[in-house]
C-alpha cells in the first residue's frame, strides 16, 4: 500500500530543469548576495529540459549556449540564443548521435572553441566555430575518457583541463599545438567526492580564483559551491569553499526551486540553471499520458532499429 501511495505521489508532481538569467547592473553576484536579483526564466516547457548555461560575448551581444534535452529521447543537443535580441529565438547549433551537454565555450588565439560534455561517446571532444554562433566543426578528440563537465584554464601555450570522471576531479595539461595531453601528478591520489564536479567557468573575484563545483552530496543539484584555489602547481592542487549558492535560497517567479548546478556570468548577465517542482491534478494526467507515450515511442524505436539491422 505504501509503495502504491508513493507511486501516486510521484505522478502528482513534475521536476523540471530550466535556465534563469538577469542583467548584472552593478549588483553583487548572486552567490554573494541572494536578495535583489530579478531573474527571468528563459522558457518553460514540461517536455524539454534546458540546463548547463554558458555565456559568450561576440560583437557586442551576449550569446547563451545551453543543453536542450527532449524527454522522449533523453538525448541532449546544444542550443544557442542571443540574450540581447528582442525575440530571443533559439537555434540548435550542435547535434550528434550521442548525448551532448555542458557547452564550455571560449576563445583561444583568435578562434572560438567549444568543449561539450560527450561522456556517452567516451571522449572529450573539441569543436571550433566555423561561422559563430551557429556552425561548428570537429577539431580534435582530446582524450578517450568517459568524463563530464570539462572546464578549462588557459596558460600561454597550453590549456589546464579540469574534468569529472568516476566521481573524481581530474586535471590535465593539453599542449594545443602538439596535441599532447599530460595528467596532473595529483590525479592518482584524487579522492572520490560528490562536491567536486565542475559547475561553470572559473571566476576571478577580488584577486582570488574561484572554481564553481556542484554539490550533489544528498541530491543532484543541491547547491553550487564556489571554491577558492589556494594552491596550484604541477604537483598539488588545493581548494576550499568560499561561497555557496543553495537551491532553497533562490526565488524566481514564486517557483518552488529544488535544484541548481551551473553558474556563469560575463560583464552583462548572470545565468544559472534551476530545477523547480510543480504539482496538481493536471500534472497527474500529463504524467500518465507522457509516460505511456514514452513507452510506446521507445517500443516503436526498438522495432525501427531491429528492422534496420535486417
Amino acid at each position: 500500500m505504501v509503495k502504491i501511495l508513493s507511486k501516486l505521489e510521484s505522478l502528482n508532481k513534475l521536476r523540471i530543469w530550466t535556465i534563469a538569467y538577469h542583467a548584472i547592473e552593478n549588483c553583487e553576484p548572486v552567490f554573494k548576495s541572494i536578495g535583489g536579483h530579478e531573474f527571468k526564466i528563459l522558457k518553460k516547457n514540461i517536455f524539454v529540459t534546458i540546463a548547463d548555461p554558458f555565456l559568450f560575448k561576440f560583437e557586442g551581444c551576449s550569446y547563451l549556449f545551453y543543453e536542450k534535452q527532449n524527454l522522449f529521447t533523453m538525448k541532449g543537443k546544444i542550443a544557442c540564443v542571443n540574450l540581447d535580441s528582442e525575440n530571443q529565438k533559439s537555434k540548435i547549433v550542435l547535434n550528434k548521435s550521442f548525448h551532448l551537454s555542458y557547452p564550455f565555450v571560449f576563445k583561444w588565439k583568435g578562434d572560438i572553441f567549444m568543449i561539450p560534455e560527450s561522456k556517452t561517446n567516451g571522449k572529450i571532444s573539441l569543436f571550433r566555430a566555423k561561422e559563430f554562433p551557429f556552425i561548428w566543426e570537429f577539431f580534435d578528440d582530446i582524450i578517450e575518457l568517459e568524463a563530464a563537465d570539462t572546464t578549462t584554464l588557459f596558460e600561454e601555450n597550453e590549456w589546464v583541463i579540469f574534468t569529472y570522471c568516476k566521481e573524481k576531479l581530474l586535471i590535465f595539461y593539453y599542449d594545443v599545438k602538439e596535441k599532447i595531453l599530460t595528467p596532473h601528478r595529483q590525479n592518482t591520489k584524487s579522492p572520490k567526492s560528490s562536491t567536486v564536479r565542475p559547475a561553470g567557468h572559473f571566476i576571478v573575484d577580488s584577486e582570488e580564483l574561484l572554481r564553481p563545483s556542484q554539490n550533489c552530496l544528498n541530491i543532484y543539484g543541491e547547491a553550487v559551491i564556489f571554491n577558492v584555489v589556494t594552491l596550484f602547481n604541477r604537483d598539488f592542487y588545493k581548494e576550499e569553499e568560499r561561497y555557496r549558492l543553495n537551491a532553497q535560497n533562490i526565488n524566481i517567479d514564486n517557483l518552488k526551486i529544488i535544484g541548481v548546478h551551473t553558474y556563469n556570468k560575463n560583464g552583462e548577465y548572470e545565468v544559472i540553471d534551476v530545477r523547480y517542482e510543480i504539482k496538481g491534478i493536471h500534472i497527474f494526467i500529463i504524467n500518465i499520458v507522457f509516460r505511456c507515450s514514452r513507452r510506446i515511442f521507445t517500443f516503436l524505436l526498438r522495432i525501427y532499429r531491429f528492422v534496420l539491422k535486417k
